[in-house]
């Protein structure tokens, strides 16, 4: 049998206490007062049996209780391990945790939580994962929310645009030389590749920093977006463009005037079933998850017994509406 021996001053309060509960008493002067807290209690009976290889505490260690252990650190290789250590181990373990309960710290309300928690998560893992793991998404169900949805999975007309952007300028005559800056530029994009937008034009006629150096590329725009920065009239004149390649007029918003060339379209369509299938799979599973989560709340709060008394909730807490507007009450934690 191990055996410790004490270092250091015990003082006696009933029960064994470190002096005044000083912060900093680390592990070595917790294992140092064990064997004096266990040897002063009262003995334990005598254990029965030809299974039991230690008593501590009255909490006796089986040979079950071994094999378990050397099994979970053995890994398949029992022979390479000290059976004589790993017993004094299983000890000192056993030591430790009467010296616990004896300081009550499974009473303190953090730790006391966190052995709570350990419970629901191994409640969870052992009753309620199986159900879980066990759903099952049927190409059908996906089928069917396909087709309930699909209006309202269609995507909206998406166009690629490339634009020339100039101040309207103040007068008259600088107003017009604008547009005739424009509309030259306009003759000059048809002989520029669709994809390359207005090309070097950007560059000599464009102030929209973003996109000049990029042949006034702008990106894509969903033509019924209200967030996107362009102005309606942007949009509006983009509508009208259905072949790649294809330019606006020049078009004056504000004091901003523009010039607008299509470089692709893609017109609004509801996506394939194929392609709608792994998010709506995914959708379906959530929704399966919660429901199995709600039935299985529900059968716990069915099988135990509860007595609530909401009206000293409400004398304890006089200030305060527990129904106004409050959230919707979360569920039981599994885990902190």
């Amino acid at each position: 049998m191990m055996r410790l021996r004490m270092r250091n001053t015990i003082h006696d309060r009933g029960i064994g206490f470190f002096p005044a509960r000083r912060k900093g008493y680390g592990v070595l002067v917790l294992l140092s007062t064990v064997a004096v807290l266990v040897s002063a209690c009262s003995p334990p009976e005598a254990a029965t049996g030809d299974d039991v290889l230690a008593v501590v505490e009255g909490r006796e260690i089986r040979v079950a209780d071994f094999e378990r252990e050397l099994d979970r650190r053995a890994g398949g290789n029992a022979h390479a391990i000290d059976l004589e250590a790993l017993l004094d181990e299983m000890i000192e373990r056993e030591a430790l945790l009467a010296l616990a309960r004896r300081l009550e710290i499974d009473a303190d309300p953090d730790v006391r939580r966190t052995m709570e928690n350990v419970l629901l998560g191994a409640l969870r893992q052992r009753e309620l994962e199986p159900r879980l793991n066990g759903i099952v998404v049927e190409d059908e169900d996906i089928s069917a929310l396909y087709r309930a949805e699909a209006e309202n999975n269609r995507r909206p007309a998406r166009v690629r645009l490339a634009l020339l952007q100039v101040p309207a300028g103040m007068g008259r005559l600088e107003q017009d030389a604008i547009l005739e800056r424009l509309n030259q530029a306009r003759d000059e994009a048809r002989d520029i590749p669709a994809e390359d937008g207005f090309g070097a034009l950007a560059i000599r006629h464009s102030e929209d920093q973003a996109g000049r150096y990029r042949g006034g590329e702008i990106g894509w725009i969903e033509l019924d977006d209200p967030s996107t920065r362009w102005p309606p009239e942007i949009l509006e004149e983009a509508s009208r463009l259905t072949d790649p390649g294809a330019l606006s007029p020049v078009i004056q918003a504000g004091k901003t005037v523009y010039l607008i060339r299509l470089i692709e379209r893609v017109e609004a369509a509801a996506p394939s079933l194929e392609d709608a299938a792994p998010a709506l799979r995914r959708r379906l599973l959530l929704r399966h998850r919660r429901s199995a989560e709600d039935a299985f709340r529900e059968e716990v709060l069915a099988a135990v017994s509860i007595e609530a008394f909401p009206q000293t909730l409400r004398e304890r807490f006089p200030d305060r509406d527990g129904t106004a507007s409050a959230p919707k009450s979360a569920p039981p934690e599994f885990s902190d």
